[in-house]
């Protein structure tokens, strides 16, 4: 499954396997359960007092981010470039 998260400080786009799944108007900062600093957690919920909770059963076999939002096309061909490099044989062949 290849998933994709986009803010571009008016919408929040989530994509799955290169196709927009679903969009919020959203606006302003990302902020976290708290006033506290928020890191970026892949895989899980960060709650107050860096702590986190519901994690992800599985592997995150590759992530990447960039210093902007990617628009739709983009997201569509890193999806299409992608999937078959990531195939489940090819994946069992990796070792973490």
């Amino acid at each position: 499954m290849y998933i994709s998260y986009t803010y571009d400080g008016t919408y929040q786009k989530l994509y799955i396997n290169g196709k927009l799944h679903s969009s919020v108007e959203s606006t302003g900062a990302i902020t976290g359960p708290t006033s506290e600093d928020v890191f970026l957690t892949i895989g899980a919920n960060p709650n107050t007092g860096n702590t986190y909770s519901n994690y992800m059963n599985g592997t995150v076999y590759a992530a990447r981010l960039y210093s902007k939002a990617l628009n739709s096309d983009e997201i569509s061909n890193n999806y299409k470039r992608l999937k078959d490099i990531f195939t489940k044989e090819k994946i069992q062949k990796i070792k973490c």
